[in-house]
């Protein structure tokens, strides 16, 4: 899976969108090779942004995306893949992980080869819900 550098911009939201969904579905088969195909091998994650949640290189985010399979979390996209102007996509998703609900918005920053450099996911304690507890 790869993105034409000299393609149109909306060719190259389509790879950004398709990238996205290859994630969301990777993420919910626990397929850990998936994930991590779809990664720069200098890549960055931060889940959730803030608080010193980042991983660099692909050993930090295979050992992060092990725990993550090993969790059986699951991934919901809960509303259209929006691409940019640049080489950036967001992806709003319901996240579910050990009974607890998190609504979040990923944001994924690509680089010239059509891999994720930088993956972002915003939420915070207002958008977690368990069982017992409705969202602030």
């Amino acid at each position: 899976m790869s993105v034409n550098p000299n393609g149109s911009q909306e060719e190259k939201n389509a790879h950004y969108r398709s990238v996205l969904r290859a994630y969301a579905d990777g993420v919910c088969r626990e397929d850990l090779d998936a994930i991590l195909a779809l990664f720069a091998e200098n890549a960055e994650v931060e889940d959730p942004v803030g608080e010193q949640h980042q991983r660099f290189g692909k050993a930090a985010i295979r050992t992060f995306y092990e725990s993550v399979v090993a969790r059986h979390v699951r991934v919901k996209v809960t509303g259209p893949i929006c691409g940019s102007k640049g080489n950036a996509a967001v992806m709003p998703m319901h996240v579910e992980v050990l009974g607890t609900h998190i609504d979040c918005i990923s944001v994924a920053r690509f680089n010239d080869q059509g891999l994720i450099e930088k993956y972002m996911a915003h939420w915070g304690p207002g958008d977690v819900t368990t069982a017992n507890k409705a969202p602030s």
